[in-house]
Parts: C-alpha cells; structure tokens; sequence
C-alpha cells in the first residue's frame, strides 16, 4: 500500500543522496540493494546514485508517482555523528518504523556493474537526399527542419539536439512516419507530455492509430511512459522506429527505465534520440546516449571514455 506515501531525496555534497519519508518495507529492500547506508540519527537511509535514479527505482518497483516526491535543490553535508546538516534548513522526515544496520554482505551489494543489452551499430541507410526532399514535400517544414530530417533518416540511429522550440517532435514524428512504413512506432515520453505527442502525430498524419500506454497491434503508433518501459520489452521486435524524448533521462545506467530502454533498442533498428541537453552536467552523462544510439564511441569503457574526452574518469 502506497497511497499518501512521501519521501525526500536530498542529494550529497560529497556523493550519493540522503532518502528519507514514510516507511515502506520495499523502500528498505532497495536502498539496501543501492548499497544503502541506515543513519539512525536521521532515521534515512545513504544511498549510492543520483536522486533521479532512487526516484526511478522506487517509482518502478512500487508503484508510486513522481508527485509523491521532494528532491531538494541543495546539497546536504553528512556530519561525523551520522547526522545531515543541510546547506540551507530543511524539515526531517521520519522513515519511521524500525530498519536494521546493513550488513556487510548488504553494502557490497552493487548495480554498478548491471547488464545492458547490446544495441545494434549505426548504419547508413539506403535513402537519398532527392528521395527525402520528396517524401517532405507534402509537409510544412520550417527552413531548418529538412536538414534535421535528413539527419534522422539516412542513419538507423541518431541523435537530435535542436534548442527547445526549434520543433524536435514534429521533425521526429515525421522521420519515424517515412522510416515505419507499415510497422508500429515506439515513442517514450515524459507522462506530462503524452498528450502532446499524440497531438503533434495527428497534426501530421490526421489518420493515425494510436494507443496510450498499452500495446495494440492495431494501431501504428504507442505511445509510453518512461515507468512503463517495462511492459513492452516482450513486444520490442514489433517496432520499426524507437523515438525517445528527453533522452538525456536515460543518462543513469543503473536506473530501470535504462535498462528496460536498452532491452528494447536491442530490438529496434532504426532509434531516433531527442534531447536539447544531450550534457546536463558532465561530459561523462553522453557516454549512456552514445551507447543507446549505437554509436562506435559508446563501445569504449566509461573510464576509457572519460579519459579521453572528458579529462577525467
């Protein structure tokens, strides 16, 4: 039961985030298999990984939304005792209830090391310049956009980081729309944003099929969640085109949603990519998305990667 649940997730200044709020024994579960920490002074728990990927993890396994959480804006500072003192004051939340000190086989627990699926290499495909300025014709385009479309549909995987507004759904919908044919297309979205790209794909092709959060074998396009990427790992082989909004979501590969991305990309060959911030923070977050696309760069080790393009590992 986790209706009314809260939790906050306060992010460390030295690494990993403090997870604390009402308790639930499946929290407990994975934060000791996080690699959690119990810091009985503040009745949380220390968990390796960024915010997002806590929130993820929890939002997959029980079933919460993403309202359901806080995370804090500034960092928090654990001091010698066990206690956190944040940066700015912030009201402490209760676990509640009584959880046990890991123990030492429990903290070596590690998804660091976690599996993700082998995504086929980027190919050029058979589609001319003169055979896609053909295809385009039909569709009003601002003057950027046909490059942008071209970008998408002369490689089986590729990356898209206009600016926002510059129009990265319409120039998809319409690449994935040439590319599917007559096979389903994939599009992971935000949960905010499902009505829109349903919108934006019946502003484009006013006559299409398209199903919500479920697989239909009828229609041409479905549209999901990042949460419920799951459900349609066992349906992958059915899409033509993968289309994945706000990609840089997938940066973490530790998180579900990541690992439930890659299981279906292995499975898809043709995967559009569409972020306008491909870097949130460090170089190293591009190494996931190089990965997912394909890329002959995302073959090298993280360290390597970072190494010899982000100056450190």
């Amino acid at each position: 039961f986790t209706w009314g649940m809260k939790f906050r997730l306060a992010p460390l200044a030295e690494g990993g985030v403090i997870l604390s709020g009402d308790f639930h024994p499946g929290a407990v579960a994975i934060a000791k298999r996080m690699r959690g920490v119990y810091l009985s002074a503040g009745k949380a728990w220390r968990v390796q990984g960024t915010a997002e990927l806590v929130r993820s993890n929890l939002i997959l396994e029980l079933g919460l939304a993403e309202d359901q959480f806080e995370i804090l804006d500034t960092l928090q500072e654990l001091l010698a005792d066990g206690s956190v003192s944040p940066v700015r004051e912030v009201t402490s939340i209760s676990l509640g209830g009584y959880s046990p000190e890991p123990t030492k086989s429990e903290e070596e627990v590690s998804d660091s090391g976690i599996y993700l699926a082998s995504v086929p290499s980027i190919k050029n495909t058979e589609l001319t310049n003169a055979e896609i300025d053909k295809a385009l014709e039909e569709f009003s385009l601002m003057g950027h956009q046909p490059a942008g479309i071209r970008h998408l549909l002369q490689r089986t995987s590729a990356l898209l980081a206009d600016d926002m507004g510059l129009g990265k759904t319409r120039q998809a919908v319409i690449a994935a729309g040439i590319r599917a044919q007559s096979k389903p297309v994939l599009v992971i979205v935000l949960n905010s944003l499902i009505i829109n790209w349903q919108r934006e794909i019946l502003m484009v092709f006013p006559q299409a099929q398209i199903a919500l959060q479920t697989f239909d074998a009828q229609a041409g396009w479905i549209i999901v969640n990042y949460e419920r990427l799951g459900d349609f790992v066992m349906h992958a082989s059915s899409f033509a085109v993968m289309v994945i909004d706000e990609a840089h979501r997938l940066k973490e590969p530790t998180a579900a949603w990541t690992r439930h991305g890659f299981d279906i990309a292995a499975q898809v060959q043709n995967r559009y990519l569409l972020t306008g911030t491909p870097v949130l923070n460090r170089e190293a977050e591009l190494h996931t998305l190089l990965r997912l696309s394909g890329h002959p760069i995302g073959q090298l080790p993280l360290n390597e990667f970072c190494e010899r393009f982000a100056g450190s590992p």
